[in-house]
């Protein structure tokens, strides 16, 4: 208690009425004339997270790379077969191809589906390739897993993953894995 009061700079006795309303509520529990946190403390830094818009917290991390590239940018994750767009800063250019939070696209055609499966542990992306159900949407598409393995392979020695024309015509695509 003592220890509390210090770094709070309360008296002891206010100190003491808090911690034993701490009790009360369950976030501690007394053992002796010591105070432990119990596993319900969780529950007040849990409640942070959820409050969190994701997009507001990329936000400063992808604006600065738009505003050097021109580009748009996007954080994405990898979901079955897709990668889901979580926040998206868009180009100032005329030609664009419509992201919006939530929008889906195949990860096979996608460069930033292509950097996370580079990575994936290699029974993972076996398994993920096995029952893969490719469609060519452009003439420059890779439909071939055979195909695939190899430019996920490239992906892996060079760290980055480059789709030109594969996903849309006039669409470059650069991506990364963190």
């Amino acid at each position: 208690m003592s220890q509390v009061a210090a770094a709070t700079q309360l008296s002891p006795a206010v100190a003491r009425r808090f911690l034993l309303t701490l009790v009360q509520l369950g976030y501690l529990r007394q053992t002796d004339r010591r105070f432990v946190l119990t596993p319900t403390v969780m529950e007040i830094g849990a409640s942070y997270p959820d409050s969190m818009n994701l997009a507001e917290v990329a936000q400063p991390f992808l604006q600065p790379v738009r505003d050097e590239t021109g580009d748009s940018v996007s954080l994405t994750t990898l979901a079955g077969d897709d990668i889901i767009h979580l926040a998206h800063v868009q180009t100032e250019r005329m030609r664009r191809f419509a992201v919006t939070p939530g929008s889906r696209v195949p990860a096979y055609v996608s460069a930033s589906g292509r950097a996370m499966l580079a990575f994936l542990p290699q029974d993972r992306l076996d398994g993920h390739l096995a029952d893969l159900d490719v469609e060519q949407r452009t003439p420059y598409t890779v439909t071939s897993v055979a195909d695939l393995r190899e430019r996920l392979a490239e992906v892996r020695r060079k760290g980055y993953a480059l789709v030109v024309d594969e996903l849309d015509m006039g669409i470059t695509v650069i991506g990364v894995r963190s």
